[in-house]
């Protein structure tokens, strides 16, 4: 229509040429009336065709604008929705070695350096943040990772029906991974059945106030399970914890003492490794309960991990340089012994602190869950 209307103005600016060129050659050209009713005409019918195009015009960019399609967006589904991982040494980019509905991810290693006051060494921590985008969009009801090796402590940090976000408090060297995103048909189901690996850490990210089904019986086993992980902690990790308070490292140390020494931390170390392993096994032979007990116990693995690796280098060198004199021994392990009592704090009781009240809180959760 802009251009019928161009086409009326050129005709319009040609007869006027035409006229003023009849005049000119004192020729019979339009009379006034006439030329005023003919441009008029013209121009009239020039501005409606082009106010009717420009109309239609907007009209249309307003439909086919970006972000405003006319085709309604894809309804979530519950579409089979997978990731796996293989991941090397260093910070290098893992290998995804079969994916199902994945547009497209990424992994981003983030180095983390913290300045402990009192502490001569800074620490560096690796964070992992794995970015999920789906090809459908899918019903998220859960994200859960599963793998043979241990894997660090993670967190579902976002989710949507398009996306998901997932940050692993360590480094991830050597491991390989899935990643299982579950739609809500799969996570309320009563069998809860789920193919693969052995699962090691799991993350949730609940949709709506749907909860997985379980029966009274079901209930009541992990209630045992309960049980069972509180008296790991108050049996064999309590005491083991106390003894730290009770070392009286120089006092022994000085007087060459080392068989006391030995037998005052192999007395610590050797409980809160006997307890890793039993929450390894308890946590192992119940992983049908993932869901429910791993958030319990938390970030086990790396607290009595760090414990056992502060201690063996300690007892160990002092095993090996017991013959040593006093001054001999201080020079060699006072720093160490004294980086390992000042991070009892951060790196172990901040996990063992809060144990307690997390086995309380998901005990009352259980007694009230709703059941068929």
């Amino acid at each position: 229509m802009i251009g019928a209307a161009v086409l009326l103005l050129l005709g319009l600016v040609v007869l006027i040429r035409w006229h003023r060129r009849q005049q000119t050659a004192k020729k019979q050209g339009m009379a006034s009336w006439q030329f005023i009713a003919l441009a008029f005409t013209v121009a009239l019918a020039a501005v409606a065709c082009g106010a009717y195009g420009i109309g239609l015009r907007s009209a249309n960019i307003s439909v086919n604008a970006p972000g405003t399609s006319s085709v309604p967006p894809e309804a979530p589904s519950d579409a089979k929705t997978h990731l796996h991982l293989q991941f090397g040494s260093g910070s290098a980019t893992p290998v995804g070695t079969d994916l199902a509905n994945i547009f497209r991810w990424y992994a981003l290693a983030t180095l983390v350096v913290q300045n402990s006051p009192g502490e001569k060494q800074q620490k560096e921590l690796v964070l992992w943040t794995v970015f999920l985008a789906f090809d459908k969009p899918v019903n998220v009801a859960q994200v859960l990772v599963q793998s043979k090796q241990p894997l660090p402590t993670y967190e579902v940090k976002d989710t949507s029906n398009k996306s998901a976000v997932l940050v692993f408090m360590g480094d991830l060297t050597d491991v390989a991974m899935d990643i299982n995103v579950l739609p809500t048909s799969v996570a309320t189901s009563p069998s809860r059945t789920l193919p693969g690996p052995i699962t090691t850490s799991i993350g949730s990210q609940p949709a709506g106030n749907n909860k997985p089904l379980y029966t009274v019986a079901e209930i009541e086993e992990m209630l045992g399970v309960l049980r069972k992980i509180r008296s790991i902690i108050d049996d064999q990790t309590t005491p083991a914890y106390e003894a730290t308070q009770f070392i009286d490292w120089n006092h022994s140390l000085a007087k060459g003492d080392t068989a006391t020494l030995i037998a005052k931390l192999t007395a610590i170390r050797d409980p809160m490794r006997q307890a890793h392993m039993d929450l390894d096994k308890l946590l192992y032979d119940n992983r049908h309960y993932d869901l429910e007990l791993r958030p319990v116990t938390g970030n086990y693995s790396v607290a009595f991990n760090w414990m056992d690796g502060a201690l063996t280098p300690l007892i160990d060198n002092l095993n090996k340089y017991s013959a040593a004199s006093p001054d001999v021994l201080s020079a060699l392990l006072t720093d160490r012994y004294v980086e390992w009592a000042n991070g009892i704090n951060t790196n172990f009781l901040l996990w063992y602190g809060g144990a307690d009240s997390r086995i309380t809180a998901k005990t009352k959760e259980l007694r009230e869950w709703p059941h068929p």
